[in-house]
C-alpha cells in the first residue's frame, strides 16, 4: 500500500501537450475507458477488469468518484480514478481519504506523463474535498507514485495454507456464494474502509470472487472470500468471524484448492504457525 500526505509539495505540471485532460463521463468515453483497462490490464477475452474492481464501474456508483482521461482528439488513451472513503484506525475516529485505482495508458502512449499528469489532477481534487492522505494498492512500486510524492507504508505476506498448523475444529457445513448477510459482518470490521449501505452493490458484484461461509444464513460465523480474477488468483484476500469457524473454512479451503495462500500482514504470520 503506498500513501501520498497531502501536506507534501508537489510540482504538478498540467499541460499535457498534444493531449486534451477531460473527465470520462460519456458514453463513448466511458466504453473507451472499459477497453483500456482490459488491454492494459491483460484481462482475457471475454472477461472485463470491471468485474474484479467493480468499485471504479459506474453501475454501482456510490460515494464521490472521479474518472480522468488523457484525449487525443476523440481517443482516450490514459486514465486515473480516485474515490473519496474513510479509513478505520485505531484508536481514532476514521479519517477522509481518496484512493486510487484504474490507472492505465495504453503502451504507445507510455513515458509522456500523462498518468502522471492526471494522477496530480486527481489528487488536487480530492484535497479539496480534505481528503487527508491518497493511497493506492499496488502489486509493484512503479516510478510514477514516488515521483509524485507516494510512500511505501506497509506490505503484504503470502502464507500457503499449506503450511499452516490449523488447531483441532469443530465439524461445520461449509456454504458457498455471496450471501447478503456477509456485508453486515464486513460493515463491522475493526480495520479497513467504512462501508455504508450503498456500498453493497458494487462488494457483492465481484464476479470472480468465491464466498465461503459457516453457520445460520442470516447470521454466519464465519466467512473468507477466495481468489478474485486478474490479479488475485489462489488468494485468500479477506476473512473474519469465529476463530473455529474460520479455522475449518481454512482446512476446506486448502483441500479444494492446494495452492491457497493467505494475503496477509506480517502481524499475521505470527498468528499463524508454520509447520
Amino acid at each position: 500500500m503506498l500513501e501520498m500526505d497531502k501536506t507534501k509539495e508537489q510540482e504538478n505540471n498540467r499541460s499535457l501537450r498534444s493531449f486534451q485532460a477531460d473527465l470520462i463521463d460519456r458514453p463513448e468515453a466511458l466504453q473507451q475507458w472499459e477497453d483500456l483497462l482490459n488491454v492494459c490490464f491483460g484481462v482475457p477475452k471475454g472477461g472485463r477488469y470491471l468485474e474484479d474492481f467493480p468499485i471504479w464501474d459506474t453501475a454501482w456508483e456510490s460515494g464521490s468518484v472521479i474518472r480522468l482521461g488523457a484525449f487525443q482528439k476523440e481517443q482516450l488513451v490514459a486514465s486515473v480514478s480516485v474515490r473519496l472513503a474513510k479509513l478505520r484506525v485505531e484508536g481514532s475516529e476514521p479519517i477522509p481519504i481518496a484512493c486510487v485505482g484504474a490507472v492505465a495508458t495504453y503502451p504507445a502512449f507510455r513515458g509522456q506523463g500523462l498518468a502522471s499528469e492526471l494522477l496530480g489532477l486527481g489528487m488536487q481534487w480530492a484535497e479539496e474535498r480534505n481528503a487527508f492522505h491518497v493511497l493506492l494498492w499496488s502489486s509493484g512500486l512503479s516510478r510514477l507514485y514516488p515521483r509524485l510524492g507516494f510512500e511505501l507504508v506497509g506490505t503484504q505476506i503470502r502464507i500457503p495454507l499449506q503450511k499452516i498448523l490449523f488447531p483441532q475444529v469443530c465439524s461445520y457445513e461449509i456454504h458457498q456464494g455471496w450471501n447478503p448477510a456477509l456485508f453486515e459482518a464486513l460493515k463491522k470490521r475493526s480495520d479497513g474502509l467504512v462501508l455504508g449501505s450503498s456500498d453493497e452493490a458494487w462488494y457483492s458484484a465481484h464476479r470472480n470472487v468465491i464466498w465461503y461461509w459457516v453457520g445460520p444464513e442470516k447470521a454466519p460465523l464465519a466467512y473468507v472470500a477466495y481468489q478474485r480474477g486478474i490479479d488475485l488468483k489462489d488468494a485468500i484476500h479477506e476473512w473474519g468471524g469465529d476463530p473455529q469457524g474460520l479455522f475449518s473454512l481454512f482446512l476446506a479451503i486448502r483441500a479444494e484448492h492446494p495452492g491457497a495462500f493467505l494475503l496477509a500482514s506480517s502481524a499475521h504470520e505470527k498468528v499463524f504457525q508454520k509447520e
